[in-house]
């Protein structure tokens, strides 16, 4: 069983390609992708992505403002409590920091990712991490956090960051996402980072309708491509897809615990 942690189901991009989330579903389970998580982005998605977690058993869902959607009117804890508690949403996020663009300010940013991660603890779901130019402060914000909760669980989706990040991620026990990238040719330094996650804290994903794997770079990423990146993972480590899709399904139940009566061995 191969699940896609980390995909937009309900993104724009898909309805402009005339693929509907049905069909989505059933170009992955073809390719023996059998569940995916979409993930939420901002509070006016939320909605319609959730309403196709309830549709279809194979779809989990999330609930949070991605960085590049802060406004000045930082989301409350209160409101996400209110949201995450309904049913088939297993995770908060996506959250993080990314000052690569400059569309929120930092401290804004910073603000809404503590908000994520008290409310993550009130819930006890784990926190989908989107980290972009912003290791020092990502690493610095959830180091306070470890030290006051240290039970909790975090995960760096599509990582992609640096050396620096990966070693301090893999000292406090986070978990490591590997999306299309760390198929390209130039991914070497991640190539050697998903070669040393252990094997207790690596899941996969497509980002889904963003990052297509080699060799289709040039497409629409879609969920069933989770299994060309597992492929992929799975020989750089040397061991069989079969038993990295054992792992990495394994890795997903012990994370997203809320999804797992969902899922059918």
């Amino acid at each position: 069983m191969i699940i896609d942690s980390h995909c937009h189901l309900t993104h724009s991009k898909f309805k402009e390609a005339g693929l509907s989330v049905p069909d989505l579903i059933a170009d992955a389970r073809a390719a023996g992708v059998q569940y995916m998580n979409t993930i939420c982005c901002n509070d006016a998605e939320f909605d319609e992505l959730h309403a196709a977690a309830m549709t279809y058993p194979e779809v989990f869902c999330t609930y949070g403002v991605h960085p590049n959607h802060v406004t000045e009117d930082v989301i409350t804890t209160e409101r996400i409590l209110a949201q995450a508690v309904r049913n088939k949403v297993i995770g908060l996020g996506e959250s993080g920091l990314d000052y690569y663009y400059d569309y929120a300010p930092k401290i804004t940013q910073q603000k809404s990712f503590e908000v994520h991660l008290e409310a993550a603890v009130e819930l006890d779901l784990p926190v989908v991490i989107h980290t972009r130019s912003a290791e020092r402060d990502t690493a610095a914000i959830l180091e306070k956090h470890l030290k006051a909760y240290p039970d909790a669980k975090l995960l760096f989706h599509c990582f992609s960051s640096d050396d620096w990040l990966a070693d301090w991620g893999l000292e406090h026990g986070v978990y490591f996402s590997a999306s299309g990238i760390v198929t390209f040719k130039k991914s070497t330094d991640l190539q050697a980072v998903f070669k040393r996650v252990p094997s207790d804290k690596i899941l996969v994903e497509t980002d889904a309708p963003y990052l297509a794997p080699t060799p289709y770079r040039s497409k629409i990423c879609k969920p069933s491509y989770t299994a060309v990146t597992a492929q992929f993972v799975a020989d750089l480590r040397e061991i069989s897809l079969d038993a990295f899709a054992g792992q990495t399904t394994d890795n997903f139940k012990a994370l997203f615990t809320k999804a797992v009566p969902y899922i059918e061995d």
